[in-house]
């Protein structure tokens, strides 16, 4: 098993940018999260924690909940090389998302003060467990423990030390005033942060399935740039709810007004508007945006069918959960444990040379971790559609502490849209631009955006 990564923030501001961002970010929500590293590009994977219940149980990850997917991809790295036994050669570890942040935080702090070291991340085996943990690594209900290790993150620091010599300034054989003589060295200090990591079995990354939506009813608004005229006060109306500490769930309310509620009016003239609704301790709060809002997808309207592959840079994002559940399709066949526990402790620790973006890929397998969904090709659905009330409404229930996440998030970025499907789930997709394609060589396509997307699914029935 290999696993070795550089990014220089410097050399590529950008890039090193999307990826503080996205650490940053999980950090901010959870204590630990998942990192699925494929040939393809880096997934994080962030859920609320849950205490483990057996040997393929996994800390931070709980079906049916709130769900955070962070997608960078691997040319954000200069340097991107991984090897393993799996399927694609794919890498998925369980991490501490502080000590991560952590190291980040230095490495800022050394850029700022003038220094443009790489920062390496490689993967290795903590000593002292390996020997242990070859033996049985069982636990008490004789499934195999999972192997720890440690990414290792350098970094170089440029140290200037000032050597004073003093002395006396003298005109003319008389004395003056005394002065200090500077003279300066520098040094150079290597910075290396080790983050403890858990590496997951084949098994329980296949169990980690990115949600789906459902297209049936839904829609989607592209919400105000967080950095434009309109990102404050739209902000303060998603914060707006906040005051009410005792409010656990809260309403996301999306009504189309078709011919802006006139019959008179022209076709292309809907209204749309975004309301946040409580109703809980026999009182009624409605808190309605009047800014203005775009309509990025509403159930009018076919369905992509590219809407399942991952998120082009410029089109809108793949509109997945049904409410989020995770989706059984029968058991699938696992790989031998006994190889990958041996592949897993033989991490090869060979020094990485950087140049450039450079990727090593062991194979072009590809591994793809959506699910497929049926477009709305029923000419009797439309028709069902023609024959509705002039209003048409998605709504959806979910935890007021899942709204409190996507305010932070809205506030970390420019390109965002709101998904609701209707008494289902909602989505909120945050985008990162990685700079224009002018300031990469390779200027012949656009630059694959960051995406992090945020799932929620519904606390609760209309």
């Amino acid at each position: 098993m290999k696993l070795k990564l550089a990014v220089n923030a410097v050399e590529s501001p950008h890039d090193y940018k999307l990826l503080r961002t996205t650490f940053a970010t999980v950090a901010s929500i959870r204590s630990t999260a998942v990192l699925r590293f494929t040939d393809k590009k880096l997934i994080v994977i962030s859920t609320p924690k849950v205490s483990p219940s057996g040997g393929d149980a996994l800390s931070s990850f709980q079906t049916d909940s709130d769900q955070l997917w962070c997608n960078i991809p691997k040319d954000v790295f200069n340097y991107y090389e991984i090897q393993s036994v799996r399927e694609s050669h794919g890498i998925t570890l369980e991490y501490n998302c502080g000590s991560m942040l952590a190291a980040f935080k230095k490495y800022d702090k050394v850029i700022n003060q003038g220094s443009g070291s790489n920062l390496k991340i490689k993967l290795g085996m903590l000593p002292e467990l390996s020997k242990a943990a070859r033996q049985l690594n069982s636990d008490e209900t004789g499934n195999a423990t999972n192997p720890m290790g440690i990414l290792s993150m350098t970094f170089e620091e440029i140290v200037y030390i000032n050597n004073a010599t003093p002395g006396v300034d003298r005109y003319d054989d008389i004395q003056g005033d005394p002065y200090m003589k500077m003279s300066s060295n520098s040094k150079v200090v290597t910075h290396n942060f080790k983050v403890p990591v858990k590496m997951l079995f084949n098994r329980q990354d296949r169990q980690i399935i990115e949600p789906t939506i459902s297209h049936s009813q839904i829609m989607m608004f592209k919400l105000p740039p967080s950095s434009g005229p309109f990102g404050s006060p739209f902000h303060n109306f998603m914060k707006r709810v906040e005051r009410y500490s005792n409010v656990q769930n809260v309403q996301l309310r999306g009504t189309r007004k078709i011919n802006n509620g006139n019959p008179d009016m022209p076709d292309d003239s809907d209204d749309f508007e975004l309301k946040i609704v409580v109703d809980e301790f026999s009182w009624n709060l409605e808190i309605c945006w009047n800014g203005p809002l775009d309509i990025a997808f509403n159930d009018s309207a076919e369905p992509p069918e590219e809407a399942v592959e991952p998120i082009p840079s410029n089109t809108l994002p793949s509109l997945p959960p049904v409410s989020l559940v995770r989706q059984s399709g029968g058991e699938v066949q696992q790989d031998s444990e006994e190889r990958e526990v041996q592949d897993m402790f033989a991490i090869e620790d060979s020094e990485m040379v950087t140049g450039g973006n450079t990727s090593f890929i062991s194979n072009d397998e590809s591994r793809t971790f959506g699910n497929s969904m049926d477009g709305l090709n029923d000419v009797s659905v439309m028709v069902e559609r023609a024959e509705r009330e002039s209003n048409t409404t998605c709504a959806v229930i979910v935890r007021a502490r899942d709204w409190r996440v996507c305010s932070k998030l809205y506030r970390e970025f420019d390109d965002t849209l709101l998904a609701i499907s209707h008494d289902q789930s909602s989505i909120f997709h945050c985008s990162l631009d990685r700079g224009s394609s002018e300031d990469t060589q390779d200027s012949q396509d656009e630059r694959e955006k960051g995406q992090i997307v945020y799932y929620m699914t519904r606390s609760k029935g209309l």
